[in-house]
């Protein structure tokens, strides 16, 4: 039902607000019919759910809908106000287009002329889009981030896709219309991420980690003594300890915990400082005791990575044809 324009310089949060508004004006969405659950519409659009949080609290502040809680968010019985503003959101995309029109029948053009022009700007290619595809939420929040900001001077667009939700849809959650010119990821999901695009023309790099100079500072600051425990994802946690251990050699061994142990709660309870993974920082906060350090394994992209990825990006912005389809080895 809805769909947003990344290269249209329009906030997310105000085109999802502006769509459902669409709707209710032309009767599309009557009073008490629901709106997808927050993280059912951030899922569809492939954007983060503070994103659809913030849109669906504008309408809920303009009393367009009401959150009902345990049922989600359902369009209001609008009051002649509400009504009134819904209304005049048609004439507001008019007024957009107005003096545009205005100029173009003044330089002499043709209605038709004037639709044709107005379709061709529709049709343009908006800035060159880059996915983002993680494992877990928090790995796309953060490294989507990341990588926006290491690829910002280039005019590059980057968005983030649950891994998932590429396993579910296939290419098409890359976008609906039109695919990404490139698909990142890290290392760890490369394989998996290449095998299922394996039958598209779209490049997949592999993106390498390695610690923060804030987690490696932390870690060198840690006393011998300290009592530690390790707690991350099962599959992750010996080569956490290997890292660890580059900068921090505890005088007694260090407890090993998997994020999914039964046990955990009562783990935590036995240590001074609890070095967690991105992934466990929610479990981590909810079951640690007063007095506990937290120290979080903080990564950053390697720029060895993203250096591969920008060279690949400008390459393709000056070649003259389109290059071979191919796919990009991790780096």
């Amino acid at each position: 039902m809805f769909t947003i324009d990344r290269a249209s310089g329009l906030p997310i949060y105000l085109q999802i607000r502006h769509q459902i508004v669409y709707e209710i004006a032309l009767g599309r969405l009557e009073p008490g019919a629901p709106l997808p659950s927050i993280r059912q519409l951030a899922a569809t659009l492939r954007v983060t759910t503070v994103t659809v949080r913030h849109a669906y609290d504008a309408l809920a502040a303009e009393n367009l809908v009401i959150s009902h809680p345990g049922k989600g968010v359902k369009v209001a019985d609008l009051s002649a106000d509400a009504r009134v503003q819904v209304s005049l959101r048609r004439e507001a995309l008019a007024d957009l287009f107005t003096p545009a029109v205005n100029r173009a029948r003044a330089l002499g053009y043709s209605p038709e002329e004037i639709r044709a022009g107005f379709q061709r700007a529709l049709a343009v290619k908006g800035r060159p889009r880059v996915a983002f595809v993680g494992s877990e939420q928090e790995f796309v929040d953060r490294y989507m981030s990341l990588l926006a900001g290491t690829l910002r001077d280039l005019g590059v667009e980057v968005e983030g896709v649950l891994l998932s939700d590429l396993r579910r849809r296939g290419v098409e959650a890359l976008g609906a219309l039109e695919p990404p010119e490139h698909v990142a990821t890290l290392v760890r999901s490369y394989a998996e991420v290449r095998k299922l695009l394996r039958d598209t023309a779209v490049p997949v790099f592999g993106l390498a980690l390695e610690l923060s100079s804030e987690t490696r500072a932390e870690l060198l600051a840690l006393p011998r003594t300290a009592r530690a425990v390790l707690v991350a994802e099962c599959v992750n946690l010996i080569g956490m300890a290997h890292l660890i251990e580059q900068y921090w050699m505890p005088a007694a061994t260090m407890r090993q915990v998997p994020l999914e142990s039964r046990t955990l709660g009562a783990a935590l309870r036995d240590a001074e400082v609890i070095i967690h993974s991105l992934h466990a920082r929610r479990s981590v906060a909810r079951l640690a005791g007063p007095g506990r350090r937290l120290l979080e394994l903080r990564h950053d992209l390697s720029p060895i990575s993203t250096a591969r990825l920008r060279d690949e990006l400008v390459a393709s912005r000056l070649a003259v044809t389109d290059p071979p389809a191919r796919m990009a080895s991790p780096a």
